[in-house]
């Protein structure tokens, strides 16, 4: 699967500009009022009611969309060095981006190859669940429900929610901007560059809009494969990106609201960002033997309704999505490491997977709200239904290797799995709060869902079989899983004044569990506990608070929580033939503190802060994982947080806006028992880390200006890794964060 790299036209940038630059994703629950003095509360849409950031009963961050667009967010991995508490592991373009809330992941710190069963955190755009790494274009702003929100949304979740809002098309105006960036990485021998835009369309009626937007991006990649078998290649994975939308909104009265989108998003991504410096003798390049392209597609269509009936609002989403995956990975490594160290008497011996993946989710979730009258009461009930069609084939290839152990094998196929699933969830939800008072409300929520999986894996070893010719026997075996449960919530809210309140949050999560598919018998045998699995469920206990002081000059925010994790879900392997599952692992518990404050002392100055420490440990031994009770989670820092600064001065007609910005992590472990000896020889301590960016924004009438760096000390860290163990000396990866990366933006808005 070897590509050819399109190389954009672009001028390179001079490394001069590294003067000027720009800050990571200041991380508010506010923003500027409009004349840059005090700070002002966002109104938000996470309780299903559009309230203030300072009115929801737990502890919930929002990233404003214009200023993600003028600081240069573009993935999820921004958002992770952002937040403290949300946990990114920055793999790079081409693998699912690990991620936890709150210290629920007990995973190895590495790239996400083949899932985690949905994550312990969900993932919205709008009102639709969607775990894809989405590029950020033409976003209204992004809300992070840290905690458990199964009375809330439909697709539940262990350790919190983040939603992409989108800009809803807009009746009766006409507007838009387009825009293009160039920037150079430092390690990288070609520059990099993306084009974008996006316009709101008045159609010929007072009831009618339409909204599109899209972008195209080329990144030129900076990490070197010097040991690939067909020839040495720079800047391996590079990245070329297109996501496009269009939005239909039909709104005739300020009674009903409907809006039709369709979204996609194509990536082509040729490798993986990760090194090997010990094997290659360079920080920026790795030991792989073949190229690891993917080719991804995801295109996402939804019907969003609500209907004002006076007494309540009727909301219904309506979704259609699928994920198509082609990629190759290098399992040299693997197999001789981990499989079968007699692969390694062939002193040619090489291997490496192709793989398809074909998903598809159809989601209908209804939802009637009371409307706040300033009554007593008030309600919300919600009904969900979900059905995942999953098709996904592997294929091994290793070539040379039958003919030097004598067997007529001409396609090197020493693998084949082709694995189907088909996951249907009802659930029915809801939340009434009582107000006792002005001040104190009551609220209590339940959620009972039932979920059914059924799974066909057919799976086939025909070197270890001593096939010959080219024919495949797959033995196959069927798979079920039924889980039925109901959760509760209940959280108490007090108002001291407007500007002081508190709460207590009990909430419970899960995740669902269900079988492996792996067959009853035949070539490899496989155990009971490696046949299927069971939901992990947790028990999170919270306290928090909003506030505001000096006249709204400060706002700061805080809680802390106890969580309780029972029948860990962990991403595992069969003893025999090291087929990917998911297994149990016991219990665990998580507890910390978030902080977040925004302040802005005089006019023109905006200064934000926020911190998380979060103790998660094993609170039981897990044999699965070679952890022992009290063993740290891996990839969760104990300290994070950020600090940013934004000055604004006006020059005549141009306003100017400089930022600084610096996150910090501590160290890492990349798998348990980090703290307890060497029972796992693979577990890692990745140090700790910081990285400072810098901005200059310049607006001019309808034209804005940006000179930016990420990175600006050029800090070289390991934010994951995957090791030896498994992989071998040669195989071993090392994740790292971007270097150094100068560029300038120019947008125009009309």
């Amino acid at each position: 699967m070897n590509r050819t790299s399109f190389k954009a036209s672009l001028s390179p940038l001079a490394l001069a500009v590294g003067s000027l630059f720009t800050s990571l994703p200041l991380i508010v629950h506010a923003e500027e009022a409009t004349d840059d003095s005090g700070v002002e509360r966002i109104q938000v849409t996470a309780s299903r009611r559009l309230t203030t950031t300072d009115e929801i009963p737990y502890n919930i961050s929002v990233l404003d969309g214009k200023k993600l667009g003028e600081q240069g967010v573009n993935n999820l991995a921004d958002l992770g060095y952002a937040i403290p508490g949300l946990t990114v592991v920055d793999t790079g373009p081409r693998n699912n981006k690990p991620m936890s809330m709150r210290g629920l992941t007990v995973d190895e710190l590495s790239a996400n190859d083949q899932g985690d069963n949905g994550g312990t955190v969900s993932v919205y755009v709008n009102d639709t669940p969607l775990l894809v790494d989405l590029k950020l274009i033409d976003i209204d702003h992004v809300e992070v429900l840290r905690g458990p929100q199964g009375t809330l949304y439909g697709a539940g979740s262990l350790g919190g929610t983040l939603r992409y809002i989108l800009k809803k098309p807009q009746i009766g105006e006409a507007d838009g901007y387009v825009g293009v960036k160039a920037y150079q990485v430092k390690e990288a021998d070609d520059p990099s560059g993306e084009v974008y835009g996006a316009a709101n369309i008045p159609l010929n009626s007072d009831s009618f809009a339409l909204r599109v937007a899209g972008s195209y991006r080329k990144d030129s990649g900076f990490v070197d494969y010097p040991n690939i078998l067909s020839g040495a290649q720079k800047d391996v994975d590079d990245e070329e990106s297109f996501s496009g939308r269009v939005a239909l909104r039909y709104a005739p009265s300020d009674e009903f609201d409907a809006t039709l989108t369709y979204m996609a998003q194509s990536q082509d991504v040729g490798g993986r960002t990760g090194v090997n410096p010990g094997f290659t003798g360079d920080d920026y390049s790795n030991g792989l033997r073949y190229d690891e392209p993917l080719d991804r597609d995801v295109d996402l269509t939804s019907l969003e309704l609500n209907w004002d009936l006076e007494f309540a609002t009727l909301s219904s989403s309506t979704s259609y999505t699928t994920v198509k995956e082609k990629g190759q990975r290098d399992q040299t490594d693997l197999l001789v490491t981990s499989i079968w160290p007699g692969y390694a008497d062939y002193p040619d011996f090489s291997a490496y997977t192709r793989e398809d993946q074909d998903d598809s989710t159809f989601t209908q979730e209804l939802r009637l709200a009371s409307n706040d009258d300033g009554g007593k009461v008030l309600w919300l009930v919600g009904a969900y239904y979900s059905k995942e069609d999953n098709q996904d084939s592997s294929i091994e290839y290793t070539p040379g290797y039958p003919e030097f152990i004598g067997l007529n094998r001409p396609d090197n196929i020493e693998y084949f799995e082709d694995h189907s699933e088909n996951v249907k969830e009802r659930a029915l939800f809801g939340e009434l709060t009582y107000r006792l008072t002005d001040q104190w409300d009551l609220t209590f929520g339940a959620r009972a869902f039932h979920l059914e999986q059924d799974q066909v894996s057919c799976l086939d070893f025909p070197i270890y079989a001593e096939r010959e010719g080219t024919t495949l026997e797959p033995e196959c075996s069927l798979g079920e899983g039924k889980n039925s449960d109901v959760i509760y919530k209940a959280s108490t809210f007090y108002r001291f004044t407007d500007d002081f309140n508190v709460y207590a949050l009990y909430s419970q999560g899960f995740r669902r569990g269900g079988s492996n598919g792996v067959p009853e018998g035949g070539q490899v045998s496989f155990t009971d506990d490696e046949k299927q699995f069971s939901p992990d469920t947790v028990d999170n206990y919270e306290m928090g608070w909003h506030s505001n002081w000096l006249g709204g000059d400060l706002s700061v925010q805080g809680s802390f929580y106890y969580i309780n994790w029972e029948d860990i879900q962990v991403s595992g392997k069969t003893s025999e033939g090291s087929i990917p599952i998911t297994v149990n692992g016991g219990k665990a518990r998580s507890q910390g503190l978030e902080l977040e404050s925004v302040y802005s002392p005089v006019r023109g100055v905006l200064l934000t802060a926020g911190y998380a420490f979060t103790d998660s440990k094993l609170a039981e031994d897990a044999p699965s994982l070679d952890g022992k009770d009290g063993d740290r989670v891996p990839g969760v820092a104990r300290h994070e947080g950020n600090l940013g600064a934004t000055f604004i001065q006006d020059y005549g007609s141009i306003e100017a806006r400089y930022s600084l910005n610096a996150v910090f992590k501590s160290a890492v472990y990349t798998r348990v028992n980090g703290n307890v000896g060497t029972r796992n020889e693979d577990n890692q301590k990745l140090p700790g880390f910081a990285i400072v960016n810098a901005s200059a924004t310049f607006n001019l009438d309808d034209w804005m200006l940006r000179l930016y760096a990420d990175n600006l000390l050029d800090r070289y860290a390991y934010v994951g890794a995957r090791g030896a163990r498994d992989y071998g000396e040669q195989g071993q990866l090392y994740f790292i964060n971007r270097p150094l990366t100068v560029g300038a933006e120019l947008q125009y808005r009309f």
